[in-house]
């Protein structure tokens, strides 16, 4: 079994840390700051305790205080991380709990959140703490702004992760709101309900997202001698048509 680290840096006092990162895994570890991770490009595998999920671009993870978590990131993915030490952020607790974990999808919310941590990346160099502690305290505000917003199913939260697991799993097959519902033993209202609360998109345009990532990282591929249409066919896309009104919809810079 891999080790544990405990990162003690991420929890010195007043500790604030951010950065546009580029790529490359983070082993498994944990800290009592919390840390944000916000996809920008590709996507990023992420595992809290024994939870894991796949973030795309403009989705957020949030990992609360002493839980282990490690991220798998395959070559060219970007995020921006933010990791805040409790000494910081503990002002806000009264308006904000990070207490479990939460993850937020694409949506008007997280692209302020993108804005404001762009906004982030061109001040930082030059700041000194407390026009950082500002910073934290807007982007802490737009979280919590996020997460109010967001319509939560709590007799439904186990059931998502493998929801999301399938259908990365299975995502060049016919994959339709019929099949899916009767899968995970749900009427197709239910279950179409679901999915965009917890999304806030339908389930043929996050199938969609799922298959132009795949289809796109294939055709970065520099050994890659497939055609687009090759290509587009072997990730569940029935025609060129489909998959470039696909990859217009999903929007990936």
């Amino acid at each position: 079994m891999d080790s544990i680290l405990y990162e003690q840096h991420s929890d010195a006092d007043h500790h604030i840390y951010f950065a546009h990162s580029y790529g490359g895994n983070c082993p498994a570890h944990f800290h009592q700051a919390s840390e944000i991770l916000f996809v920008l490009k590709e996507k990023i595998v992420v595992t809290i305790n024994d939870e894991t999920r796949v973030l795309y671009p403009g989705e957020l993870a949030v990992i609360p205080s002493y839980y282990v978590h490690s991220f798998r990131c395959p070559q060219g993915t970007e995020a921006y991380v933010f990791t805040i030490s409790q000494s910081v952020i503990y002002k806000l607790q009264e308006y904000m709990q990070i207490i479990s974990p939460y993850f937020l999808s694409k949506s008007d919310y997280t692209q302020e959140i993108r804005e404001w941590l762009q906004l982030c990346e061109e001040k930082w160099q030059g700041s000194n703490f407390t026009m950082r502690y500002g910073l934290v305290n807007y982007f802490m505000g737009l979280l919590h702004k996020g997460l109010a917003t967001s319509q939560k199913i709590a007799e439904s939260d186990n059931i998502v992760p493998k929801i999301f697991s399938y259908i990365e799993t299975h995502y060049t097959e016919d994959l339709t709101l019929s099949f899916l519902s009767a899968h995970f033993g749900y009427s197709k209202n239910h279950f179409s309900t679901l999915f965009n609360r917890i999304t806030n998109m339908h389930l043929t345009e996050y199938i969609n997202r799922v298959r132009v990532l795949h289809a796109k990282q294939e055709l970065n591929n520099p050994d890659n001698k497939a055609t687009t249409l090759q290509i587009a066919t072997k990730h569940g896309f029935n025609s060129l048509n489909t998959f470039y009104r696909a990859l217009k919809k999903c929007n990936f810079s």
